[in-house]
């Protein structure tokens, strides 16, 4: 069965022997629980982060636009709550499908944004293809799709060059993990929801990590629940790292 939020709580005041909250409220719990989550998606983010689940958002880019912020494109998700990981762009304006592909896009440092010759235009559209006609891409055309990066900079997301048309990108996303409101009133909800389910196995390095947190310290030379975590985290890592060289792919192309 899966781990709820409330039988989380349970096990961490057990640890802490508190388990009547004399000491720490429910809040203090639950807090000490989002920050472990916290830290634990970071720690596997910047490990491996092929193994977080991802979200797909499909968004029509306006024409003669040079950023659109990303509350924009996810309405739905607090900014901070989510990286983007990929952008691609489809040569129609219509949803994906096996005969409208995405097509990645490369990405740019921001401050290589629009890096070019003085004379030269900031628009797709202005654009001259070998044959010395002006280009018309739409979007993610296969023969141009290599002249069009993105950049994702704070809370924006730009293009360059500027599309003259409206342009549908595909947009891959990983989501941090959930955090639970401090009221109690999400406790019924499971630790690791939905996608996040696939980390249920590592819900003992969650009860060490919000022990550790609430503790603050330890009067023992040696803590046996810092033991226990450094042991879970080691085991956390070998999956991760097994996930590159057995399973999962890993392909690093400009800034990926």
């Amino acid at each position: 069965m899966p781990t709820t939020v409330s039988t989380m709580m349970t096990r961490v005041r057990r640890r802490i022997e508190d388990t009547q909250g004399v000491h720490w409220s429910d809040a203090e719990v639950i807090a000490a629980i989002n920050e472990a989550k916290n830290d634990l998606y970071d720690m596997i983010s910047l490990r491996n982060r092929d193994v977080i689940p991802t979200h797909t958002q499909e968004f029509v880019y306006p024409a003669n636009t040079m950023d659109v912020e990303l509350s924009s494109i996810f309405p739905a998700l607090d900014v901070g709550t989510f990286d983007v990981l990929l952008v691609s762009a489809l040569a129609l304006n219509s949803a994906s499908d096996p005969d409208n592909p995405p097509v990645p896009l490369y990405r740019k440092n921001f401050e290589e944004l629009y890096r070019r010759g003085r004379g030269y235009s900031l628009f797709y559209g202005d654009f001259i293809d070998e044959a010395g006609n002006p280009e018309t891409w739409d979007g993610g055309s296969t023969i141009r799709y290599h002249n069009v990066c993105f950049c994702i900079q704070g809370d924006k997301l730009f293009l360059d060059p500027i599309p003259r048309n409206n342009t549908r990108l595909r947009i891959e996303i990983v989501r941090r993990f959930k955090e639970y409101a401090e009221d109690g009133s999400e406790k019924t909800l499971s630790l690791f929801p939905d996608k996040e389910r696939i980390f249920q196995r590592y819900t003992r390095i969650i009860e060490y990590m919000s022990t550790l947190i609430l503790k603050g310290r330890s009067d023992e030379a040696t803590d046996p629940v810092l033991l226990q975590l450094n042991q879970k985290m080691q085991l956390l890592n070998s999956w991760l790292d097994q996930q590159s060289t057995t399973g999962t792919p890993r392909v690093v192309v400009d800034g990926y």
